[in-house]
């Protein structure tokens, strides 16, 4: 299927996959189990999967992780300086306003996913663990194409379970365990973008049976879903759920191509939260720390609205408080140029 490129050199099908990754990414935060066990087979690995697609040895290594820097620490930085101000004054308000700085400094600075709390208590970062994961992710995989095919392979399996295995004793700062697992998808992104030639060439009803036979594993990785959770390194069954989040991919990415090439309206909402997934990320993860959704949801249960329609509400609520703070917030020059909207494909 002819892919369609959007403003520049940006491929608009990838976009409308990350749109709907973002998506299901704040849904994933609703902590609801039936949810869950759709979304969290893909919507993590799906960006680190394009995020290796578009690695290319045409950056010196060094010109690369300046590159990687602008576009993911710097937005890490502002989207941190931002929670601790707005943390702070929440605390201020609350009575607590010097604890809430400590915390609020501590988990920026130690980069942590999810809160810690052996053998020290350090509040988790949210969803901006990724940021710092792709850095270290991308950097490495760069790294490695100064090798050979071997060295390389040796070195990415290497870097997976010196994330998996290290996980076991101690979190170490700046998400590098997670950054050392997602590399095995940045990886296969970056093996797609090599054969992508050969396997357009294949014949149709082998390419059927390949997409046929990834929605058929899909499905059975949600029937039995039991845990995948790349901030925690935390694979589920191993290879199997592994193998599973890739097929998955493979589909969203597959009806992603569809969306562009037979609807207009759907792919063009879809591909313009995908361009400003990292927008969006920022500002629901500043949302999800520090938006009073409890206080909330106590109002709406207080006011004998069934349980079934207060989860409506904050499902809506939060899709329009992300989705629109994100696309306010395309509108301003410097913004886009803080959060590396400038920058090339590289």
């Amino acid at each position: 299927m002819e892919v369609k490129k959007a403003s520049g050199s940006r491929i608009r099908s990838v976009d409308i996959a990350k749109g709907i990754g973002m998506i299901c990414i704040i849904l994933g935060h609703l902590n609801s189990p039936s949810i869950n066990r759709f979304v969290y087979t893909f919507h993590v690995p799906i960006f680190f999967l394009i995020g290796g697609y578009f690695i290319s040895e045409k950056r010196s290594v060094a010109a690369f992780v300046k590159s990687k820097a602008k576009t993911l620490l710097i937005p890490y930085c502002i989207s941190c300086v931002l929670i601790i101000t707005l943390g702070t004054l929440k605390g201020y308000v609350q009575g607590n306003a010097p604890q809430e700085l400590r915390e609020w400094v501590v988990a920026s600075l130690y980069g942590a996913g999810g809160t810690l709390n052996h053998p020290f208590h350090i509040r988790g970062i949210g969803a901006i663990w990724f940021l710092l994961a792709s850095f270290w992710g991308s950097v490495c995989i760069r790294f490695s194409l100064l090798f050979n095919e071997r060295k390389r392979l040796a070195l990415i399996t290497a870097l997976f379970f010196f994330g998996l295995i290290t996980k076991k004793w101690i979190w170490l700062p700046f998400s590098l365990q997670e950054g050392a697992c997602s590399s095995l998808y940045l990886y296969l992104g970056f093996l797609y973008r090599k054969s992508e030639k050969k396997l357009n060439a294949l014949p149709t009803e082998i390419k059927c049976f390949g997409l046929l036979f990834a929605l058929v594993t899909w499905i059975s990785f949600i029937k039995d879903f039991k845990s995948f959770w790349l901030v925690q390194c935390n694979f589920g069954r191993g290879a199997v759920d592994i193998f599973g989040s890739v097929c998955a991919c493979v589909i969203v990415l597959l009806v992603s191509k569809v969306l562009d090439s037979k609807t207009k309206l759907i792919s063009k909402f879809f591909a313009f939260f995908g361009r400003y997934s990292l927008l969006v990320l920022c500002v629901h993860t500043i949302e999800l720390n520090l938006f009073p959704w409890t206080a909330l949801t106590h109002i709406i249960t207080q006011a004998g609205i069934p349980a079934v329609y207060e989860y409506i509400c904050i499902i809506i609520g939060k899709l329009v408080l992300n989705l629109l703070s994100a696309w306010l917030l395309s509108k301003s020059r410097l913004v886009k140029k803080l959060f590396g909207y400038t920058e090339k494909l590289n």
